[in-house]
């Protein structure tokens, strides 16, 4: 082990002094004397130990005015200390002590010494097959504009740094979704952060009718009339070693004139329809609910609760006022611009109302 020296106080010396309990028998005695000097009834001119009485009083009873005050600390300002201290630390010049370099390299107050710069790696695997993802990331030291490295590549830092790395930066097209994180940088020469990641994949949309069969546009369908209100099963099924992690949101679309209302319910709550999300025509609404996690080919049970307006009847319509489509949209992280850039999310668009989702799942509702 290396050991590095630094500097450490020596023994501290004691020095001496008289045991307080002594003084303040000596401080008594010189009083008793004096006072009872004092009341004797002699002359003034009588001696005592060959002082005249009188001298004799007056010595005595300065000097125990005097030990006193010394003892008691009063004269300390003017360096005479008080005879209490038996014992007093003298600090004498600094020795070496060998300290560990594993003790060295941090301290109470978070100061790193001998490291200087940290190697730092950015690596991340697929989650299902450990395989490196490749593409880049991108990320901040200190809140500084942001920049990107690419994966199992290096950047430099210093000890204490924070860092923050949108893992896979944001991409849209494909590939991985992002992640985010925030490390401080260690008091170490090298340092890697890794990070398992999720692939995008195909989330498949099913629909069954009240009969339990799949609907398809040509040979299966709900049969509707005005007034109906139905509950459909429903699924979303994953794709194998891919996932949607942080979910998503799915939107229905329909006719707001054809129906009353659709709910949608895969175990999530009703939220805002995106803004980038277009209706498909002027006559048509949406509702939006979210829609939890999707890991690789599971499948989430969920239903479509249809209720159909009083007055009309789908099995009637010609111009497609009775289709519903349901659209999904993953969560994914994204960089904020109009926040210097900051790493924000999950969401499914951006502070412009850009999607920022990968991808999207659609099904139709046929229905006659």
């Amino acid at each position: 082990m290396k050991h590095i020296y630094y500097p450490n106080t020596r023994r501290l010396k004691k020095r001496n002094k008289m045991d307080p309990t002594i003084m303040w028998v000596i401080i008594g005695a010189l009083a008793v004397l004096g006072v009872g000097a004092l009341l004797m009834r002699k002359k003034a001119s009588d001696k005592i130990i060959g002082l005249k009485r009188n001298m004799f009083v007056g010595i005595a009873l300065i000097l125990a005015v005097a030990l006193g005050a010394m003892q008691m600390g009063y004269l300390a300002g003017i360096g005479l200390s008080p005879f209490a201290i038996t014992s007093a630390p003298q600090i004498e010049a600094p020795a070496l002590m060998a300290v560990s370099q594993e003790t060295a390299q941090s301290t109470p107050t978070g100061k790193c010494y001998g490291v200087d710069d940290v190697t730092v790696t950015l690596s991340s695997v697929n989650a299902d097959t450990n395989v490196p993802t490749g593409g880049s990331h991108r990320y901040k030291v200190n809140g500084a504009p942001a920049l990107t490295v690419s994966n199992a590549g290096t950047l430099t830092a210093s000890p204490g740094q924070m860092l923050e790395v949108m893992w896979y930066n944001e991409s849209l097209t494909g590939g991985y979704f992002s992640a985010v994180d925030k490390f401080e940088i260690p008091c170490s020469a090298t340092k890697t952060f890794a990070k398992n990641l999720y692939m995008n994949g195909t989330r498949t949309i099913k629909v069954f009718n009240e009969e339990g069969n799949l609907i398809t546009s040509s040979t299966n369908n709900e049969t509707l009339d005005n007034g109906d209100v139905v509950t459909l099963t429903a699924q979303i099924v994953g794709q194998y070693q891919k996932g949607m992690p942080y979910g998503g949101v799915i939107v229905a679309d329909y006719n707001m004139s054809s129906y009353d209302d659709v709910v949608v319910n895969f175990g999530g709550s009703k939220v805002s329809t995106p803004n980038f999300y277009k209706v498909s025509s002027v006559d048509s609404t949406t509702k939006s609910y979210s829609v939890p996690a999707i890991m690789s080919n599971q499948i989430l049970q969920g239903s479509v609760m249809i209720d159909v307006d009083d007055t009309f009847n789908p099995s009637e319509s010609t111009t497609g006022e009775g289709v519903i489509t349901l659209s999904l949209y993953p969560y994914n992280y994204y960089v904020n611009e109009d926040k210097a850039g900051s790493f924000e999310g999950p969401a499914v668009e951006d502070e412009d109302d850009a999607q920022r989702s990968l991808g999207k799942s659609t099904f139709t509702i046929s229905v006659l």
